[in-house]
């Protein structure tokens, strides 16, 4: 649902709850509202136009819940590989999870967040993790690299151009009490 139809809500939601109140307080009688309610059924033209008003707005509202094209972010691809008859594609997602998997397995790292940066001529890879303490981290990266860059070559057919690795933090874990 768009803005305008949002809107809609909003003041179609307040319009029936007024109208409601107001039907309860003629219901149990009170004087003021029931001259008022009078006055307003005298007024043919302004009662006929504010009931058709809101009788489209509830049509609209009732189209755009019921034909409501869901906007999904397109899927991005990385273009693997063309040959005579088209192109072999892989999401960008897949190359993410690939990563995700060859990294988590190496032992010291705790956690894993891959991201794929790419422009029309270039792919690139940033990969924030937590490391255990007992790494070195220069020669932890390097063997990365390396091994991210085989797998995607073995498994996509796509090379990577930059591989980024970023540890935001070294975390110790605790051992557990028994």
């Amino acid at each position: 649902m768009g803005t305008f139809d949002r809107g809609l809500v909003a003041i179609y939601s307040l319009a029936v709850s007024a109208a409601l109140v107001f039907s309860v307080l003629v219901y149990l009688g009170w004087d003021p509202v029931i001259r008022l309610a009078d006055d307003i059924l005298q007024q043919k033209q302004a009662l006929l136009t504010g009931t058709g008003l809101l009788f489209l707005v509830g049509i609209r509202l009732l189209w755009a819940s019921v034909f409501n094209r869901k906007q999904q972010k397109p899927v991005k691809h990385a273009i693997v590989e063309e040959n005579a008859l088209g192109q072999v594609k892989v999401s960008l997602q897949a190359v993410e999870s690939l990563v995700h998997k060859v990294v988590s397995q190496k032992p010291g790292i705790k956690e894993v967040k891959p991201k794929v940066l790419y422009d029309a001529e270039n792919i690139g890879l940033e990969i924030k993790m937590l490391v255990a303490p007992d790494l070195s981290i220069p020669e932890m990266s390097k063997e990365i690299q390396q091994e991210v860059q085989d797998k995607i070559l073995d498994v996509i057919g796509i090379r990577i151009d930059t591989i980024k690795i970023a540890v935001e933090n070294i975390v110790t874990t605790k051992p557990r009490v028994e």
